[in-house]
């Protein structure tokens, strides 16, 4: 039943998320640049949006996939407002259904060389290089990056203000129009709207 201890863990589990997702989407580019063949570095940082946006589509068709015959929750509404789950409502994605798309393959993943080198580990910063590299190259690389490798920080305005102001007023005009709650709500959307063929398959066309 809803009620106000409910929609307060809600909303800061959201908080959690979203910064979760903000830190993914700074780290990801920088990840990829690091570790990149540098004549390709710049392609590669360009398709991880591209990546993104094509993920989410393979995730609408997949959830579709694992779905199967199965239907969202019934949401009933009295005539207080009050939304509530139908008792005849088909359960098995609330209860089940959504496991099926965990996976924790960021284990993986292995550190960056140039992270590597700063920690005084060069023998697994030139693994790394090797394997994507060749032995010739990779040498290379990991002298180029032990002359280079060195901390840096910078005050906050070092680049100036605008590019700060830029930077966050581009993230939050990206979630104040409101597309997040498209993404996220789209199936139940599309059904409410009377969307043929049930949400579900019109979240896959509209992605």
């Amino acid at each position: 039943k809803p009620n106000m201890d409910l929609l307060i863990a809600f909303n800061l589990y959201r908080v959690l998320g979203g910064i979760g997702v903000g830190l993914a989407s700074a780290v990801c580019p920088m990840y990829i640049a690091e570790i990149a063949p540098s004549n390709i570095r710049g392609t590669l940082v360009s398709c991880n949006q591209f990546a993104i946006i094509f993920g989410m589509l393979v995730v609408y068709f997949v959830n579709y996939l694992i779905m199967g015959d199965h239907q969202n929750p019934i949401i009933l509404k009295d005539a207080a407002g009050v939304l509530s789950v139908s008792a005849e409502s088909d359960m098995w994605t609330v209860q089940e259904g959504w496991r099926a798309l965990f996976g924790m393959l960021l284990f993986f993943v292995p550190k960056t060389p140039r992270y590597l080198v700063l920690v005084q580990q060069e023998e697994k910063a030139y693994s790394i290089l090797e394997k994507i590299n060749g032995k010739n190259k990779a040498k290379e690389i990991l002298n180029d990056i032990k002359a280079t490798a060195q901390e840096k920080t910078e005050k906050l305005f070092t680049y100036g203000v605008t590019v700060i102001v830029i930077g966050i007023l581009l993230s939050v005009f990206q979630q104040a129009i409101g597309i997040n709650a498209v993404l996220y709500y789209a199936p139940r959307i599309l059904e409410n709207a009377g969307a043929e063929g049930g949400g579900m398959m019109q979240t896959v066309i509209m992605g």
